[in-house]
């Protein structure tokens, strides 16, 4: 496996500073995602990346939520990769994982309760912002930009199950910085998306 991602034929008339065009977009993300699964064993594994001692969170003794913020970070962030990826292809599968069935499955197992990578709730935690807001975020940003790739293939059951996990989350305080685009990130997406709980939470957010 090669170290770093080449771009090889580079257009610089197109991209005058990278070279790169779409298809190397596309190379590019899949490269990444082949690093990444590395570490997914099979479908059922929450993906996660090993830490860097002393630098990277969760530290040794952390409490069991810091674990499922780095493993909600790592399922949003490589989302965004995966989304145009599923988007181009929708059977596409990185080392031998289809990945709408992977990401449909470590979704919903983390927006809902009773799984080894499900998120706390804002009520089970000491009062304070969190990690999972801003990838919340991210994660509808993601869903609202390609809503063809994930969103469809769950039930209306499990869609309102999860609901509940984003109302909450969606709800709770957050950082200045994050504010405006978690906000306006679930409330585009919930109301695309037609779910009615979803609505109600989005009017909670914009209308008090």
């Amino acid at each position: 496996m090669k170290n770093a991602y080449q771009v090889k034929n580079p257009d610089y008339n197109l991209s005058p500073y990278t070279g790169m065009t779409r298809n190397h977009y596309i190379e590019c993300a899949k490269y990444i995602l082949e690093r990444a699964f590395v570490h997914v064993d099979s479908i059922d594994t929450p993906i996660s990346f090993p830490s860097v001692p002393g630098k990277a969170y969760p530290q040794p003794n952390a409490p069991a939520w810091r674990h499922r913020s780095l493993e909600f970070e790592a399922l949003d962030r490589t989302l965004t990769l995966a989304g145009p990826l599923m988007h181009i292809d929708p059977e596409i599968a990185i080392n031998g994982t289809k990945l709408r069935d992977y990401y449909c499955q470590q979704l919903y197992k983390a927006l809902t309760p009773g799984h080894p990578n499900s998120l706390p709730l804002p009520e089970d935690l000491p009062d304070s912002t969190y990690q999972f807001t801003c990838e919340f975020g991210g994660l509808f940003q993601t869903l609202l930009l390609l809503p063809d790739i994930i969103w469809p293939y769950y039930s209306q059951e499990q869609k309102d199950e999860m609901a509940i996990t984003i109302s909450k989350w969606a709800h709770h305080r957050t950082t200045q910085n994050n504010w405006g685009f978690l906000t306006s990130s679930h409330c585009l997406s919930s109301k695309n998306r037609d779910t009615k709980s979803m609505m109600n939470c989005s009017r909670a957010i914009f209308c008090g």
